[in-house]
């Protein structure tokens, strides 16, 4: 018998089965597919290499200007292509390396969760065998949640498009949350002529920052995409020019000619590898899995992480969820706070937020200040070529970080100050006192600190 029954090889999947063996105990992973998950094989990292050939466009587009570079810049879809699928080969091999020398057992199959503690699993050649573990994972992710209109079947899935057309031409995009903008902004750059369709009236919704969000869409209509927020797709409809996209705007119908239409709406949980006697296993309003903090389900012995415990839909979250899960199945009281999640969104520029807004403290009741200081301002991001964006650091009434948000530069780097300055209560005096290397873009959160201590005594005995 197992210690734990890992279903689903993602990031939450495979993090627990190492965390067990690191503690001495007995896993098995069992995976339909290859381990890795969406993350490493149609989501995260693919989308990231083209997110950084889209950056790498930009920038010999801007060393253009400064006559550094001559001639005009060509892009090839085909090597764009190439590279992802290097990078993710050579991933996937160090994954399975680092499960082979933990001696985790895999089974290439799929699980049907029969009862607590037991599963049955159907391997590539058709094989039933039933397995006991004392208790059980699901780590089985999300998918994509599809359209439901006329002519829906015309989109084309956002994990599919991460891998751009051969040629640049027309594209509408549906949604203008994390996966829609990066979609957007990666293909803008790469000279597609994109449109954002959203339901909401506002981009990027996860983010409760008005003055982020409209200064990121500031800066993407700057290089030429188009937004349309609460706005409705109503159909989808073949043409002799392409595709007509019928939107409902708040302003009336809006027709808009396309070549390419992605999907980027959103995701819903893969639960289809749980039983009948399983089907009293507590959801929410929106059919994740509902877990406490210690990554319990409502079952006792059932377990879950990552993706499929709902929203934010986050790698890194999905690891920690999956090592903690892991602790407390071999009987340790392990429990995952969450205040310092690093949330990162690869458009160019680039955003990155973790714990509370202005907005988030305000409705709690509490009291915030916060301070800014422009990357137009930092020498590095002159240097670069990137002055676009800024950081802001939220404190509470005492100077205790409460959030930090980064428009521009490496935000996906710089975020970790603030993700650290949260998890260690730290205030903005010790962000303001710790001397930070220059010319770096990391010294704009110095400066941001430094401004929340104008007026008062920030160097102490």
């Amino acid at each position: 018998m197992y210690d734990l029954l890992i279903v689903g090889g993602g990031p939450a999947g495979y993090a627990a089965a190492v965390r067990v063996r690191q503690l001495g105990g007995q896993a098995l992973l069992v995976e339909a597919g290859k381990v890795g998950g969406t993350c490493l094989h149609r989501g995260c990292i693919p989308s990231k290499v083209l997110q950084q050939c889209a950056a790498a466009v930009e920038k010999s587009r801007y060393y253009q200007t400064l006559e550094l570079l001559q001639g005009a810049v060509q892009v090839s879809p085909e090597a764009i292509g190439r590279r992802q699928q290097e990078v993710i080969s050579r991933q996937y091999e160090g994954l399975l390396r680092l499960l082979h020398s933990h001696r985790i057992p895999m089974i290439e199959g799929r699980a049907h969760v029969s009862a607590p503690g037991r599963v049955q699993v159907t391997d590539k050649t058709g094989r039933l065998t039933d397995y006991l573990a004392k208790s059980i994972l699901l780590a089985t992710g999300s998918r994509e949640a599809g359209l439901n209109f006329p002519g829906a079947a015309l989109a084309s899935g956002a994990e599919t498009s991460l891998g751009p057309p051969a040629k640049p031409c027309r594209v509408v995009v549906i949604g203008a949350g994390s996966t829609g903008l990066e979609l957007a902004s990666a293909y803008t750059a790469l000279g597609f002529q994109v449109t954002v369709a959203e339901k909401e009236k506002q981009l990027l919704p996860s983010l409760d920052d008005d003055e982020i969000r409209e200064w990121l869409r500031f800066f993407l209509k700057k290089r030429g995409l188009v937004f349309y927020v609460g706005a409705t797709v109503q159909e989808i409809a073949a043409a002799a020019d392409g595709m007509q996209v019928r939107l409902e705007t708040e302003a009336g119908g809006k027709d808009i000619t396309a070549d390419m239409v992605i999907d980027a709406s959103g995701r819903v949980p893969s639960l289809d590898v749980l039983g009948e006697s399983l089907a009293g296993v507590e959801v929410n309003s929106a059919g994740w899995l509902c877990v406490s903090d210690k990554l319990e389900t409502s079952v006792a012995g059932l377990y879950a992480a990552g993706d499929v415990t709902g929203p934010p839909l986050l790698a890194n979250l999905a690891y920690a969820q999956g090592m903690v899960a892991a602790e407390n199945a071999l009987g340790f009281s392990s429990r995952l706070e969450g205040r310092a999640i690093p949330h990162f969104l690869g458009t160019v520029p680039e955003v990155a937020w973790v714990g509370l807004t202005e907005s988030e403290v305000a409705r709690r009741g509490g009291f915030c200040r916060s301070g800014k200081f422009p990357f137009a301002a930092n020498g590095c991001a002159q240097v670069h070529g990137r002055p676009e964006g800024f950081v802001k650091i939220v404190t509470l009434e005492d100077g205790t970080v409460a959030g930090m948000q980064i428009l521009g530069g490496p935000a996906s780097e710089m975020i970790m100050e603030g993700v650290l300055a949260i998890e260690n209560k730290l205030s903005f005096h010790d962000l303001a006192r710790t001397i930070h290397p220059h010319p770096t873009f990391a010294e704009a959160v110095w400066e941001a600190g430094l401004t929340l201590g104008a007026g008062g005594q920030i160097w102490t005995s």
